[in-house]
């Protein structure tokens, strides 16, 4: 019983954890573009809260897919085409999702700004992965 315990309270701290570290991600991607976009108040007002709303969903997004990778050691064909189609159909809803947001954008702000958020967008990806990169290489050494 206690082993049983200890496992759910693990998996909720490591479920706990990677939500904590993707939210700590998402508050330092609207911090750099806060920075970079020259929203007025009101596009602010507006657009911040619709932004996080796609990532939240993106997130579930994300995780579907993630839970889709499993091993194919002793799965039957009908298995294995069966989770392909389940990868694919994760991978057309997380399409779909950025289709969906893109035109809420587009009711909140102007083309310009729409296209620089996707590139400043880019921008911090880079970023972030340069620091993750970065960081694997401190620790080896």
């Amino acid at each position: 019983m206690k082993a049983i315990f200890t496992i759910i309270l693990l998996g909720t701290w490591f479920t706990l954890m990677a939500q904590t570290g993707y939210q700590n991600v998402v508050e330092k991607r609207i911090e750099f573009l806060s920075s970079k976009l020259t929203l007025t108040p009101e596009e602010a007002q507006q657009f911040w809260p619709v932004f996080r709303e796609f990532h939240k969903e993106r997130e579930l997004a994300t995780n579907k897919r993630k839970n889709i990778n499993v091993s194919t050691r002793g799965l039957s064909q009908d298995e294995c085409r069966s989770i392909a189609d389940d990868y694919i159909d994760a991978k057309v809803q997380q399409t779909a999702l950025i289709e969906k947001y893109h035109k809420k954008y587009l009711e909140i702000l102007p083309p310009q700004k729409v296209l620089e958020l996707y590139k400043f967008d880019e921008e911090f990806n880079k970023d972030l992965l340069k620091q993750i990169k970065e960081a694997g290489h401190n620790k080896k050494k």
